[in-house]
């Protein structure tokens, strides 16, 4: 129920409808078969899962068990803290690719996987920003941090991956330094989510070229 939280969360957040339970999608094969795209964490224990047909999409998400494990031994929509922060972005990143990619989907646009990769590091961000205000009545300052330099990057990608990561890293933590400065830290709630609403919705170049003027 967990995975099902974050969906919701996620969904309220930009005023999306999706008839899709994220843990109906839930597998625990990370390799799948040949010749499918895989969408996951830069530390290697998630992974979105998508073959593509000649008329149709399947897909399914992968995360490690430890992640479900952790996220059932302390709910962290009860109380986050250390012990179940990085589970609980971990799991974050993987819903997020999750809507993401059918909300594009059910539009007929397309997406690539750099899109992907920004917003569900925006994602993360902000919905521990709203967790942590919502439990603790403030947000600590060591999430940006947290959330964008305290890890290490998964040995096994390869030089396009890491290049993709790194970028999508240094983009999203640009947005959100920027929307924490300006608006979170003032609780300025309404505005910051209002930005990230309309930043979600826009395409790839739209995204790219409002962070990069």
């Amino acid at each position: 129920m967990i995975l099902k939280k974050i969906q919701e969360q996620l969904q309220a957040l930009y005023h999306i409808e999706m008839e899709y339970d994220v843990e109906d999608f839930l597998t625990s094969n990370k390799k799948g078969e040949p010749k499918i795209t895989k969408i996951g964490s830069h530390l290697g224990n998630e992974a979105l899962l998508i073959k593509t047909g000649m008329d149709h999409v399947e897909i399914a998400l992968f995360l490690d068990p430890s992640i479900i494990k952790a996220l059932k031994k302390r709910d962290p929509f009860t109380q986050l803290n250390c012990h179940n922060l990085n589970p609980f972005l971990t799991a974050v990143e993987g819903v997020s690719h999750f809507i993401y990619f059918l909300q594009r989907a059910e539009e007929n646009q397309p997406v690539t996987q750099l899109e992907l990769e920004i917003q569900a590091e925006i994602d993360k961000y902000l919905l521990a920003c709203l967790l942590y205000y919502q439990l603790h009545g403030e947000v600590p300052d060591f999430l940006l941090t947290t959330v964008f330099e305290n890890f290490k990057w998964h040995p096994d990608l390869d030089k396009e991956q890491l290049e993709r990561y790194v970028e999508a890293n240094r983009l999203a933590a640009k947005f959100c330094f920027y929307i924490e400065q300006h608006y979170i830290r003032h609780k300025k709630w309404h505005t910051a989510l209002e930005m990230a609403r309309n930043f979600y919705h826009l395409n790839h170049w739209q995204k790219i070229r409002f962070l990069t003027p």
